[in-house]
């Protein structure tokens, strides 16, 4: 009885000491924020309480920063002062060093700004956009006039050349129509004058085709300096320039004189518009003008032109979808969601992701394919 006692007295004693034992996942929670944070003196005074060093695990929270209780990435700002002109950074001044909290004085002076989470000295000037810039001024923030010459920024889906917009229509169609368009966007169809202007255009098209601003052989000029290899595609242009229009077939990238009415080359029309400057916010189009948010030209249901800050922008339903196809002639168009003819004897399904399904036949609902809206 007595040895049994004892037996249990030590399995007790063993029990307890178990239950006591600190887990090395308390451990890490513990101490290891103070090994991340760089401070080996908290380190070394906690692991003293579990007499164990854990494992610190090298996790991305690891490589930041421990300020009032939260933690920051390496290379963000902390906190961002503007009456007494600092800001607090995470950094990494060095690969093998823990990151640290440091202290950025921006100016002696107490007279900063502060925008979105930064400080800015007394002076400094922010550019919002191509058209509103403001300056800090002894802590306050004000609005600086424009400047002569300033112009707003292409619309989106246009490309930026000098001082123009160049849109890149996505309809193929005729050369006359392709004009009307660019009319219509207050522009004209682009006459490339060198070959940076070329290699623009051929770029934007990636590997469309598209109609330029010349016809009925008055080609542009290419025997100057600026053109040191011709523009145009061998054998062009062709003998017999009437009822021809200069465009660059689709797979190409040098000019051709193609038929202008898009039967067998229907193409996209390259525009180019003047950028607009800042004090403007309509549009003028056709000697007609329009406010912001007017409505220029209704193509239909599914696309159309708007003014938007002083530009006319193309607009598309994105529910609608977009078809070209041949069948004697070229036609392209688009089309609200559901069924549609582009052709006498194509029957096609327009989904509302845009994407398109087309039979010589007509389509029974159940052989459609089956397509997540």
């Amino acid at each position: 009885m007595f040895s049994t006692a004892i037996v249990l007295i030590v399995l007790g004693c063993a029990l307890r000491s178990s239950a006591q034992f600190p887990s090395p996942s308390e451990a890490q929670a513990k101490c290891c924020p103070h090994w991340y944070s760089g401070n080996l003196a908290a380190f070394h005074k906690c692991t003293s309480k579990y007499g164990f060093w854990p494992i610190c695990p090298r996790d991305p929270l690891a490589f930041g920063c421990r300020y009032r209780g939260q933690w920051y990435a390496v290379g963000s700002i902390i906190e961002a002062n503007a009456k007494k002109c600092y800001e607090v950074h995470c950094v990494r001044k060095a690969p093998s060093l823990w990151p640290s909290v440091r202290i950025k004085h921006i100016s002696k002076e107490c007279n900063c700004c502060e925008f979105k989470g930064r400080i800015y000295e007394h002076d400094h000037i922010i550019h919002l956009n191509e058209c509103e810039r403001i300056q800090c001024n002894n802590g306050t923030w004000e609005k600086l006039p424009q400047a002569p010459g300033d112009t707003w920024a292409c619309p989106a889906g246009s490309t930026p050349w000098d001082d123009f917009c160049i849109y890149f229509w996505p309809v193929i169609m005729s050369w006359p129509d392709a004009q009307k368009i660019c009319h219509l966007l207050g522009g004209s169809l682009i006459v490339p004058q060198g070959p940076d202007d070329n290699e623009m255009i051929a770029d934007g098209l990636r590997g469309a085709g598209g109609w330029l601003g010349a016809s009925n052989g008055k080609w542009p000029d290419t025997s100057g300096r600026a053109w040191k290899v011709s523009p145009w595609a061998r054998g062009q242009p062709t003998n017999g320039t009437a009822d021809k229009c200069l465009g660059i077939a689709s797979g190409d990238r040098a000019w051709s004189a193609l038929p202008c009415d898009g039967a067998d080359h229907a193409l996209k029309p390259i525009c180019f518009v003047k950028k607009v400057p800042c004090d403007q916010r309509g549009c003028v189009v056709n000697g007609e003008n329009f406010d912001h948010g007017d409505v220029i030209h209704l193509f239909d249901d599914c696309h159309r032109i708007i003014c938007d800050d002083g530009y006319p922008v193309h607009e598309v339903r994105p529910e609608c979808c977009y078809f070209e196809g041949w069948q004697g002639q070229w036609g392209a168009g688009y089309y609200p969601p559901g069924f549609f003819n582009p052709f006498p004897h194509i029957h096609c399904y327009c989904h509302k992701n845009g994407q398109v399904n087309c039979l010589d036949k007509p389509i029974p609902e159940e052989e459609l394919t089956p397509v997540k809206e």
